[in-house]
């Protein structure tokens, strides 16, 4: 109880702003510029179709994430006695 009570006492601040950042960027952000930012990222898809090449990306992140893995696992039995080189 003591630990969430200083928890919340040092976010309190963060959690602030945090809460007033829209109501700010509401008023310096032009209405137009979500329109803009759709049409630069429709131009981009255009160019580079992600939604063709995204199985490339997920199989390469699937490979790096099993050759993290493998090395994690591999370090892990090395500490292992009897089982390590």
């Amino acid at each position: 109880m003591i630990t969430k009570g200083i928890i919340v006492m040092l976010l309190a601040i963060p959690n602030l702003i945090l809460d007033i950042m829209p109501k700010i960027a509401l008023n310096f952000l032009p209405d137009s510029w979500v329109e803009g930012i759709g049409n630069i990222f429709s131009v981009l898809f255009y160019f580079f179709p992600v939604f063709q090449l995204l199985p490339i990306l997920i199989i390469s992140f699937i490979l790096d994430v099993a050759k993290i893995a493998f090395a994690v696992l591999m370090r892990i039995k090395s500490f292992i006695p009897g089982m390590g080189a």
